[in-house]
């Protein structure tokens, strides 16, 4: 893979994990007792973060090996 193409996955899988870790914080502060669209949502962008922390990961592990 081009040095190009892979900076730029990597970045904007960064960036979304970024995101959704800092909505996930975000909704954690401003609900003290979420209804249940807001648990769904604050569930969703948790795993959304740690799926994109994984791929970070993966990214990273990948690169080394090639």
């Amino acid at each position: 893979m081009p040095p190009k193409i892979f900076k730029l996955i990597f970045f904007s899988v960064m960036t979304l994990t970024v995101l959704s870790l800092a909505v996930t914080v975000c909704l954690l502060f401003s609900f003290p007792n979420p209804s249940e669209e807001a648990k769904r949502l604050i569930e969703t962008c948790s795993t959304t973060w740690k799926l994109g922390f994984g791929a970070i990961l993966g990214l990273i592990g990948g690169k080394t090996f090639l």
